[in-house]
């Protein structure tokens, strides 16, 4: 007798892939592994305590051993601060300043929307509180303030200080009455809270700017870092100031001058410092001395991207991670141990799949079966992005190399070497990818990842399609935001005139459409092989509104899903003539990329807080 599975294989198919499950009509996020993005943290009291993370805030009330949502979901938190009355400011990226007097259930927007950043708030020995505001989102006036603000009625109402039209990427009170201020390139000092300042950082190398500093033994310490930036060769370092801020002189013997250095702690005389922001180019974990700066050792959580490192109001070491969640230690003798249950944000970047299997990028590479639906680490990497080939070959990107795997990431190999920072590839079909490499072109690959030659151009670009016609485009990044296209398959580029003054985030086609998501100004798309480009915006953005589309994805030949920083998920059922919301059931405002699996018709996400999955229904 034939068997049920010899006789309707589609049909078991289909039944074990859970086709015909109706609970996925709206989003849904799946389970996540203890991998959360912690950017500050915040004590109440000895038992309770707050995170920032890249969605929202969470809240312990035992001590840091469970935690749970604490309003702002799906929101970028970049600081944290609980003033001595008890009041919560949060500084949420591209959103604002929040309050919360309640200690989190509720939170009210107080001010400063118009602005990019609050990397900064601080609350001096007098009770002024001091933040900075930085860069403006586009759309917005260019007279929106940026620089240092203070307040004298607990974060109510907000006073510019003389520091103005500045982006400062921190802002330090090292001890009482000093005030340091630091943006990209200068460095500003005050001693009258905030009224005047003075140039500083004497000394400090070019481009670099510090991200904490701290007062030890009659001497300033600083950590140097670049949240926003770490490309270059010498990204941090640790320098000291005797004269208040004014000249500095590096003390960072044994530190690893590749990785940014995200903040400096002092404990019982021991000086901490905690390495990496987002990326891992050069080691990253704790360094600790002992001889007030002079050399440093590595002290633990090697290859852990370490944002932060403080001391909680007992006194133990508590490390936030960009991917790991939290790390506590009793002291430098003891082993940090990871804590985080209850923190379920998991900060992706990229969804890919084929069939049963998805494998998404966020602090390492994950793969999905649903033969035991759950995610399992496959690869610990640094790699930002994960490529999977039309034949099941993966992908990635790290330490100058490309690697490849073709047993679903047992094992990998080295395929090429490329100098540069990071990649984002694009499988266009199964004769063409694309690796575009940050400060070194845009790359191809005709046999699947094996081997690669680069395109004749030195555009750094993030963005590439080619055509069924062969033509080929490449955008590049802010740094050069234009796009290239060939007629040729790649022998000459010339710019597009239509999009010469636009970053593209990602390309599709749909029946020989073109459609480029673009950095703040929405959709474009081009009908005649990319030559001319109009915006294709309806429903999507307002006039000057800012809309940047990190993804666009194909659905079926009418339906496109594209995702959005601040605005989540959009859909258009008429080949982009016009788009609507397409948000029920997801918390995250920003969303990375997004992948169709045509086979369980189910759109997936992947966001600063894990991966969603919906259904699609025509």
């Amino acid at each position: 007798m034939t068997s049920p599975i010899t006789r309707y294989p589609l049909l078991i198919l289909f039944l074990l892939l859970g086709c015909g499950d109706n609970s996925l009509i709206e989003w849904s996020k799946m389970g996540t592994p203890l991998a959360s993005s912690i950017r500050d943290f915040a004590e109440l009291d000895n038992q309770t305590s707050y995170v920032a993370t890249t969605s929202g805030i969470f809240k312990s009330n035992n001590g840091g051993k469970k935690w749970e949502a604490s309003g702002l979901n799906g929101k970028v938190i970049d600081k944290i601060l609980i003033t001595k009355s008890g009041t919560i400011l949060a500084g949420v990226y591209r959103s604002g300043l929040y309050k919360s007097d309640d200690k989190g259930k509720n939170w009210t927007l107080i001010a400063f929307n118009k602005n990019i950043y609050i990397y900064s708030i601080l609350e001096s020995e007098n009770r002024t509180l001091f933040l900075t505001a930085s860069f403006i989102s586009e759309g917005s006036s260019d007279k929106t303030p940026t620089g240092v603000f203070k307040s004298l009625d607990n974060g109510n109402t907000w006073k510019q200080t003389s520091l103005t039209k500045v982006d400062v990427l921190s802002l330090n009170e090292p001890k009482s009455g000093l005030l340091i201020a630091s943006t990209k390139k200068e460095t500003y000092i005050s001693k009258d809270d905030g009224k005047n300042w003075k140039v500083g950082g004497i000394g400090l190398p070019d481009s670099i700017p510090i991200s904490q500093i701290i007062h030890f033994n009659h001497s300033l310490y600083a950590a140097l870092g670049d949240r926003q930036d770490e490309s270059g060769i010498i990204r941090g370092g640790i320098y000291r100031s005797d004269d208040d801020g004014l000249t500095w002189f590096a003390t960072d013997n044994g530190i690893d001058k590749k990785s940014p250095i995200s903040s400096i702690l002092l404990k019982d005389s021991l000086l901490y410092a905690s390495a990496g922001f987002e990326q891992k180019n050069g080691h990253t974990g704790i360094y600790q001395s002992s001889d007030k700066g002079k050399t440093w050792k590595k002290s633990g959580l090697d290859g852990k991207t370490a944002r932060f490192i403080s001391k909680t109001s007992s006194g133990k070491l508590l490390v936030g991670t960009n991917g790991d969640a939290l790390y506590i230690s009793e002291n430098v003798r003891e082993r940090f141990k990871q804590i985080g249950s209850g923190i379920q944000n998991w900060e992706t970047f990229r969804i890919t799949g084929s069939k049963s299997d998805l494998y998404a990028s966020g602090n390492g590479i994950w793969h999905y079966s649903s033969l035991n639906n759950r995610w399992n680490l496959i690869k610990e990497t640094s790699s930002v992005d994960v490529a999977l080939t039309k034949s099941g070959r993966l992908l990635i990107y790290e330490n100058n190399q490309i690697f490849i795997s073709p047993d679903k990431g047992l094992s990998w190999k080295k395929s090429i070497t490329i100098p540069g920072d990071f990649a984002i590839f694009k499988v266009i079909n199964d004769r063409l990818i694309v690796a575009n490499i940050t400060s070194n072109g845009s790359w191809y690959s005709t046999d699947e990842g094996l081997t690669w030659q680069k395109y004749k151009t030195n555009l750094s670009t993030r963005a590439a399609t080619q055509t069924d016609k062969g033509t080929i485009l490449l955008s590049g990044t802010a740094e050069a935001p234009f796009t290239l296209i060939s007629k040729d398959r790649g022998e000459t580029f010339a710019k597009v005139p239509g999009l010469d003054t636009l970053e593209i985030w990602d390309f599709a086609i749909v029946d020989n459409v073109i459609f480029a998501g673009t950095y703040a100004h929405g959709v474009f798309r081009s009908t005649d092989d990319g030559l001319n480009w109009t915006a294709a915006n309806r429903g999507l953005r307002v006039d000057n509104e800012y809309v940047t589309i990190t993804s666009i994805t194909v659905v079926d030949s009418n339906a496109i899903v594209c995702t959005s920083l601040g605005k989540g998920v959009f859909i258009s059922k008429n080949k982009g003539n016009s788009w609507e919301p397409y948000n029920t059931g997801i918390t995250d405002e920003n969303i990375w990329t997004s992948f169709y699996d045509p086979i369980r018709k189910i759109v997936y996400t992947a966001s600063p807080s894990g991966i969603y999955q919906r259904r699609f229904t025509e």
